[in-house]
């Protein structure tokens, strides 16, 4: 019995150094091939200033954008930094994965923002002209006692002109943000962020009635938060913005609990369109928003070492 009791003892102790170790094998074997076959290296442009609050920031986004970079292919990714550009470095095997749209997907800043909508602003009011090209429009929507809710907001072909026109009219202690619309952009005014992405635990891609969307999962201190949240605007709407687009306001029903969440993509896209987006915002989501933004700058070729 206790002989049994040492093999099952070093049998485990076996199995968890090979799980210690896997990672940083994989890693080896990346290193290897870019050492011998080459690869690609994709610099980004990141506009810091010279504090350490700033270098701690652009160590993040190296760290957090080579993690995307390595969910995405499946094999590890390798960044530095460089004066004011980050470098990513991939295997040849992993590039060929990579397009254009996929890096773009990779590259945004994925700030996710939980705010509550004020919908009982006076937005309007002062509003006796506009200017051309912006237009006053209202969002109705029925509270459970059977009231109607009535709130304005202004669209535009041109995001420009609505920040141009808008900016001065917001209260304080409020955003401007902006979702997208048939003829272009639209606002919503909201109140400050209670709810945002470092509250995440899980990301993944779900369906409902055949249409894509990103299930979201929020740690204990975030389900909490989103509980209060909800419980504070039961019959008011609640946004989900990404980088400043607002991508649903759904009217609150009642409190939440669980802690989970959906950002639902559009109806207007084909399916796969629609699942390819979700794919791409749940591995950002799950990987954490970028410090800083980046855009990308170069592609260039990693030649072999070796000969």
């Amino acid at each position: 019995m206790k002989r049994a009791l040492k093999v099952a003892s070093a049998l485990a102790a076996l199995a968890v150094a090979v799980l210690l170790l896997h990672e940083p094998l994989r890693r080896l074997a990346a290193r290897g091939e870019l050492y011998l076959r080459g690869g690609v290296r994709y610099v980004f442009d990141v506009e810091v200033d010279r504090s350490l609050e700033a270098h701690a920031r652009i160590d993040g986004t190296a760290r957090i954008l080579a993690s995307r970079f390595s969910r995405f292919t499946g094999r590890p990714a390798f960044s530095r930094i460089d004066a004011d550009q980050l470098l990513i470095d991939v295997p040849l095997s992993s590039a060929s994965a990579l397009t254009p749209q996929s890096i773009a997907a990779l590259s945004v800043q994925a700030l996710l923002k939980l705010q509550a909508v004020d919908d009982n602003s006076r937005l309007a009011d002062s509003t006796s002209v506009l200017p051309a090209g912006v237009e006053l429009d209202w969002d109705r929507y029925s509270r459970r006692d059977g009231g109607v809710i009535a709130a304005p907001f202004f669209q535009s072909a041109s995001r420009e002109a609505l920040v141009e026109f808008a900016r001065r009219r917001v209260p304080g202690g409020r955003d401007l943000a902006f979702a997208r619309t048939p003829k272009g952009f639209r606002t919503f005014l909201l109140y400050q962020p209670e709810v945002t992405g470092d509250d995440i635990a899980d990301a993944r891609v779900a369906f409902d009635r055949g249409r894509p969307y990103v299930s979201v999962n929020f740690k204990p201190a975030g389900t909490e938060r989103f509980r209060k949240l909800t419980a504070a605007n039961v019959d008011k709407r609640i946004a989900i913005s990404l980088d400043g687009i607002v991508a649903s306001a759904p009217v609150v029903i009642n409190e939440i609990s669980g802690g989970n969440c959906s950002i639902h993509l559009g109806q207007a896209r084909p399916v796969l369109e629609a699942l390819q987006e979700a794919k791409d915002l749940s591995l950002t989501l799950k990987a954490g928003a970028l410090p800083l933004p980046v855009r990308l700058a170069a592609t260039r070729p990693i030649l072999p070492r070796a000969h």
